[in-house]
């Protein structure tokens, strides 16, 4: 299908999951996301949502998840532990801004440790991560995580 797709292969047991991300073009095919965000949680029916704020001012999050300028955020998962994954195959040069959002959950003042990993030229020789642990202590929370030039 075009656009953005996912796939997640989810254990028998529900212990283990894996997430893709890929993009499809007409006449293209598949393009592999030059910027990924992963942002994913350790506790179980509670709802951690990413926002990015692109140098063009675009904003990605669960109400605006296609953006015009190829950037786009998978799923919005609302039961627990993500992943949530906000792809660009062609960043915009200039200042992005990601956060975390701690929208709610079983207990709103419940402690959700968070992980959000910045990919950046995957699956190249080019490709780094950088990983944020992110303590979410109360619902309504909205942590900058990070905030970086491309």
């Amino acid at each position: 299908m075009e656009g953005s797709n996912s796939v997640q292969v989810i254990s028998p047991d529900g212990q283990s999951r894996q997430k893709m991300q890929f993009y499809s073009t007409p006449g293209t095919g598949t393009i592999r996301a030059r910027l990924r965000l992963v942002l994913s949680w350790d506790t179980d029916n509670t709802d951690l949502d990413l926002h990015v704020v692109t140098p063009d001012g675009e904003h990605a999050w669960y109400g605006n998840t296609v953006l015009k300028n190829s950037g786009a955020l998978d799923m919005d998962v609302t039961t627990g532990y993500g992943p949530e994954i906000f792809a660009m195959p062609a960043p915009v040069h200039g200042r992005y801004q990601v956060y975390i959002n701690y929208y709610g959950g079983r207990s709103e003042t419940e402690l959700t440790t968070a992980q959000l990993t910045l990919i950046t030229d995957e699956g190249s020789v080019n490709e780094k991560q950088e990983t944020f642990i992110v303590p979410m202590r109360n619902a309504g929370e909205l942590t900058l995580v990070k905030s970086f030039d491309w």
